[in-house]
């Protein structure tokens, strides 16, 4: 689960910027959770949204509060400018995936799109993001460099290789449900 910080995706004005039926659609999911706490998603297009009241659900989450919905809202907010809505154009074209093509959407528009398409691209974008900002990195080059391909990791090692960070990460008292992203993240 992602570290949700709820301040950034919690101001009312945030919200408003983003398409009504956008928001409904996304926020969809957890329309009994979000009843529970007393808010209702508009029905219709003439509906008003208590933004205000959303805005304060967001700010005070409870133990109810749906891991997918953090992991939604923060991976959302992380790819939600400029750079990063070129990147997940290229990359739902790439895999031939239809997103809403709307002049006027904003870049949080466009990233709830995909992720409501997609969300491994989502996901995917924020930790090459994540990759390229790092101030330190350690590299172990391999005992005989030869040039070739960038290595394939197939499904299965990925998967195990995310099970034995996540034991890791429990017995450090870091929770889990890490996900492992393979990418070629060399200068361009």
């Amino acid at each position: 689960m992602a570290s949700f910080n709820p301040r950034k995706f919690s101001d009312p004005d945030r919200l408003r910027a983003i398409a009504p039926a956008r928001l409904a659609a996304f926020l969809s999911p957890w329309r009994s959770y979000l009843a529970e706490r007393d808010f209702h998603l508009p029905e219709g297009d003439g509906d008003a949204f208590d933004y205000a009241k959303l805005a304060q659900i967001l700010m005070t989450p409870d133990r109810a509060t749906p891991n997918d919905m953090v992991d939604a809202l923060y991976y959302v907010h992380e790819t939600a400018d400029a750079q990063d809505m070129d990147e997940l154009i290229v990359a739902v074209r790439a895999q031939g995936i239809a997103v809403a093509d709307d002049p006027k959407s904003t870049p949080i528009d466009l990233a709830i799109d995909v992720w409501r398409a997609a969300p491994e691209i989502v996901r995917s974008r924020h930790a090459q993001t994540i990759a390229m900002r790092q101030q330190n990195f350690e590299y172990f080059g391999p005992r005989d460099p030869t040039k070739g391909a960038f290595p394939e990791i197939e499904a299965s090692q990925r998967q195990q290789i995310q099970t034995a960070l996540d034991d890791w990460f429990e017995a450090h008292k870091r929770g889990r449900e890490c996900r492992l992203f393979v990418c070629n993240c060399s200068p361009r």
